[in-house]
């Protein structure tokens, strides 16, 4: 930890080094330019058929963008020269090199082949929009659709679907509801459901609060802004919600406003300034009320730039920032402390005041004076306190390079070269760090729907878990059935295990399998069947009784089915187009076989030994064979959701 005066030392020795001027080195002659060094994944090959002598030739063209050149390795990277620069040169040279002709034939056949990779590029998707294209969009920004929303998206077409998608409706009842949940996790029309103290802010029960935070995600009817929501409080420096409870309980609930706020306006600049600022994740999670102006803490110095703005490197993977840089942030954020208090909230003045503890700048514990940023690079400048520094670090290049590095490893596909990269911070910085203007253009671009880019990002358990309630529309009763789900899979919600969030494809381990297993069991094994309501009931139980019979397996998903007409089969085929599988011909075999057969208790000579033999009578979707039916749906649906197509989007 650095103190107070070897910072400034610090500061004050890189400022004068960089005033130090160099009459030898400005007396050198001009030298030639330095290359342009590109990364070996900024260009792709294509083939080319082009004339050499009397013959045509197929050779490979290597492209960067949509210029045709090659690669040549030189004393300090890789750099690329055109075809039509070669020629240029060699034209001027006396126009005599064998080389010329090849190389204007390569520039003028290259034109045409080097066009930007589907899976690359931002330009506006123009092919069909289909169920397939729907449920894409869906699975990646809505925690997955029914099959109406999906033919309802397909009606409307692309860009209307991503226009409603993308335009916030409030939901009064859902607010309601979730407020309901945090007091005591229980809805108020459970019969065990609490009171809560309406005008104590602490009055919340933290584990309530995850489960309407879960019940929100699960039955918005505008699910993106619940995703971009996730998206900011997993990737941009995560806040445990155990940091605070008690006497400050109540900043767990401003900072899921913090995070649907940012989400609904889509403000990203606006984001990180209201972090600056947010009790749970600065002050406490990050320690920033320790971060004195004589005794610097740097937690939320280094994260602020890591995690939220430019990234620790840049896309040469050079490093983007000192630790002086880190020093300088943290002078720059100090000053804040949290102090408790009795407040008098409740208007009965025969009531007792709360404790609360609540957080508060003091001028009087920031780092007063100049801050130096960036020191000896293009970017360097002076700040003195947390405004200065968030102006500078979106003034950084690499702020909206780093962003579009997440939005895209999240949201269109795992991989990306540094030129998509440059390529979508462009859109970050032309709509001025606006997330929902730029995901219309992520939403409605050729690399979403690219297939290179179907099904290559792998699902947090959150996704895995609501989109199969979000599309099934399966009821799960009692929310501490998520809580023991979410415990299981590794992934509870507002409780990160660290502030980089949690990694999807270490909980895709196979270590996790077993637990996700266990979730599916748990949500089909409620037992959904209607039950008699008679006088005999207590009140709780004809209330959950009466809630049971708003759902049928039968109605949901054997409906329409022709008994006559394999409805094994285009059972399977209907799980597959809701769930967005993709199965092959073989499994959807195998899956019918599963429906269609079972095994019977067997005896005598035709068993060879074993008490059970395999009977195929075929699957009858008839409404009167209730219980044997809905045994076998929840069987397909627990063996699809296992499969590794559905954890993929």
């Amino acid at each position: 930890m650095l103190n107070r005066t070897s910072v400034v030392l610090a500061l004050g020795l890189s400022l004068a080094f960089t005033a130090i001027s160099d009459p030898a080195f400005a007396a050198k002659k001009k030298s030639s330019p330095k290359p342009s060094f590109i990364h070996a994944s900024d260009v792709f090959s294509v083939g080319v058929r082009v004339k050499v002598g009397k013959k045509f030739k197929t050779m490979n063209v290597s492209c960067l963008d949509s210029v045709p050149g090659m690669t040549q390795n030189v004393k300090g990277g890789l750099v690329f020269n055109s075809y039509s620069k070669l020629a240029s040169r060699l034209q001027k040279a006396g126009g005599r090199s064998p080389k010329l002709p090849l190389y204007k034939a390569l520039a003028q056949a290259g034109k045409s082949a080097c066009t930007k990779p589907d899976f690359l590029s931002l330009e506006k998707y123009k092919g069909p929009f289909g169920a397939a294209e729907a449920r894409t969009l869906y699975d990646r920004f809505g925690f997955g659709a029914t099959p109406e929303q999906i033919n309802d998206a397909v009606a409307k077409g692309l860009d209307r679907t991503v226009a409603e998608l993308t335009t916030y409706v409030a939901e009064p009842w859902l607010e309601q509801y979730e407020a309901e949940l945090r007091c005591d996790a229980r809805p108020a029309d459970d019969f065990d459901n609490e009171t809560c103290d309406p005008y104590n802010p602490n009055d919340i029960y933290d584990i309530g609060t995850e489960f309407g935070f879960v019940a929100h995600m699960w039955y918005t009817s505008k699910p993106y802004f619940d995703r971009m929501a996730f998206f900011l409080h997993n990737e941009r420096m995560a806040a445990r919600g155990q940091t605070v409870g008690g006497s400050d309980g109540w900043a767990l609930i401003a900072h899921i406003n913090m995070l649907r706020s940012a989400a609904i306006t889509g403000d990203y600049r606006q984001f990180i300034k209201d972090y600056t600022r947010d009790y749970l994740g600065h002050l406490r999670a990050l320690s920033g009320a320790t971060n004195r102006g004589f005794k610097p803490n740097e937690d939320f110095g280094r994260e602020i730039m890591e995690l939220g703005t430019t990234g620790p490197h840049d896309l040469n993977d050079k490093p983007v920032y000192t630790d002086l840089d880190v020093a300088s942030a943290a002078l720059a954020e100090s000053g804040w402390k949290i102090d408790c208090d009795e407040e008098l909230l409740n208007p009965d003045p025969d009531h007792d005041g709360y404790w609360i503890c609540r957080g508060g700048y003091f001028e009087g514990l920031h780092a007063q004076g100049p801050k130096l940023m960036y020191a000896g690079t293009s970017q360097a400048a002076i700040v003195y306190n947390s405004d200065d520094l968030v102006s500078l670090l979106f003034n950084h290049p690499r702020t909206a390079e780093h962003l579009a590095e997440d939005i895209w490893s999240e949201f269109i596909g795992a991989y990306a070269n540094p030129t998509a990269i440059k390529d979508l911070a462009k859109v970050i910085r032309s709509n001025n760090y606006n997330l929902n203007a730029t995901m219309r253009q992520v939403m409605t671009s050729r690399a979403m729907f690219a297939a290179r880019n179907r099904k290559s990002l792998i699902k947090h358990p959150v996704e895995k878990l609501i989109g199969f309630l979000r599309t099934s529309g399966i009821p799960v009763y009692g929310y501490w059935n998520f809580y023991n789900m979410f415990e299981d899979m590794g992934q509870h919600l507002l409780s990160p295990p660290t502030v980089f969030g949690w990694n999807e494809k270490k909980l895709a381990h196979e270590s996790h399998i077993l637990d996700w297993r266990n979730a599916l069991v748990s949500i089909l094994n409620s037992n959904t069947n209607p039950e008699t309501i008679s006088n005999s009931d207590s009140d709780r139980e004809k209330f959950r009784k009466q809630h049971k019979r708003t759902f049928s397996y039968f109605d949901r998903f054997l409906a329409g089915l022709n008994p006559a007409q394999d409805p094994a089969g285009n059972l399977v085929n209907r799980i597959n187009d809701w769930f967005n599988l993709d199965l092959n011909d073989a499994q959807k075999g195998l899956l019918a076989h599963f429906m269609n057969c079972k095994y019977v208790s067997c005896s005598g000579s035709s068993c060879n030994g074993l008490p059970d033999k395999e009977s195929c009578d075929g699957f009858y979707p008839d409404a009167s064979n209730f219980d044997s039916n809905e045994r076998r749906v929840k069987s397909l649906l627990a063996l699809v959701a296992e499969l590794p197509q559905y954890g993929v989007k």
